[in-house]
C-alpha cells in the first residue's frame, strides 16, 4: 500500500491518507516518532476535557486517564436516544450497547469536541 501513487480523485487510498482510527496511516513517515509525540500532544487536550465533562453529565469514563490512546470511551444507558441525537447533530461516533468511543484526530478541534458534549448533555 505504501507504494500506491497519489490520486485525489481515485476512491483508493493512497499515501498520506487518513483512515477513522488512530494508526492506520498509510505514509510510513507519519509514524516516526517525533510526529507521533506531536499528535498526542495535540489531541490529549480535547480527550482530557471529554475526560472532564462527559462525567459530569453522568458518563463514566471507561478508557484510563492518561492512557495516551486516541480513542475514548465512556458508559451510557441508552444507545438508541444516544444514536437519535447525535444523528440530529450530524455527529459520527461509535454507539455501541453500553459504551460509546470516538477516535480524536489532527483533524478535531476544540469546537468538534464542545459540540459533542453539548449534544450529549
Amino acid at each position: 500500500m505504501d507504494d500506491l501513487p497519489f490520486d485525489p480523485s481515485s476512491p483508493l487510498p493512497h499515501k498520506g491518507a487518513f483512515f477513522p482510527f488512530e494508526g492506520t496511516y498509510l505514509n510510513s513517515a507519519s509514524q516516526h516518532p517525533i510526529n507521533r509525540m506531536a499528535r498526542q500532544a495535540y489531541r490529549q487536550p480535547l480527550v482530557d476535557y471529554l475526560q472532564d465533562e462527559l462525567p459530569r453529565l453522568g458518563y463514566a469514563t471507561v478508557t484510563p486517564r492518561g492512557a495516551g490512546s486516541a480513542i475514548v470511551s465512556f458508559r451510557h444507558d441508552d444507545a438508541a436516544g444516544l444514536r437519535k441525537r447525535l444523528s440530529a447533530e450530524k455527529i459520527t461516533i461509535t454507539v455501541s450497547d453500553h459504551y460509546f468511543s470516538m477516535a480524536l484526530s489532527v483533524f478535531n478541534d476544540s469546537n468538534d469536541v464542545e459540540r459533542l458534549v453539548r449534544t450529549l448533555a
